[in-house]
């Protein structure tokens, strides 16, 4: 994936579309783009909260542990970002993450989020609505 490509998968979503062309260039090149085939496994529950994950391509699976095994919490999809609540409270990893197909994904190191945050408070806000409808989401499907 190039880098134009995934400035546009940027520029698309509501939480990096209020950043101007030459910060969204430098989130796009200071992240890594990876790739996952299906059921590779990107984090683990536990793991270190030291990035975030923007999916450029396919979907990805969040997953719970269960006394019956593995639970899928949710299925994110191009455009979303994921692993952002572990990247804010620094702490370790409350999910576990895979791919549903192959993707892409562009790594975007904990440092830049919170910069980010910090510079701009529109992306700020947009983290916090993105954690609070998934909150509402996982309290609807537990009522």
């Amino acid at each position: 994936m190039s880098l134009g490509s995934a400035m546009e998968v940027l520029r698309r979503m509501p939480l990096f579309g209020v950043l101007d062309e030459s910060r969204l260039r430098v989130v796009a090149m200071t992240g890594d783009v990876l790739s996952y085939l299906p059921g590779e496994r990107i984090a683990e529950k536990g793991d270190s909260g030291d990035a975030a994950f923007v999916i450029l391509e396919g979907d990805v699976e969040v997953l719970i542990p269960t006394d019956a095994g593995e639970r899928r919490l949710t299925t994110l999809h191009a455009g979303e970002i994921v692993g952002e609540l572990a990247v804010l409270t620094g702490n370790p990893r409350n999910t576990a993450l895979a791919a549903a197909g192959e993707i892409r994904l562009l790594r975007i190191e904990r440092e830049v989020v919170l910069a980010l945050l910090r510079e701009y408070p529109e992306v700020a806000l947009g983290v916090i609505r993105i954690i609070a409808e998934r909150l509402e989401a996982v309290n609807a499907r537990s009522a």
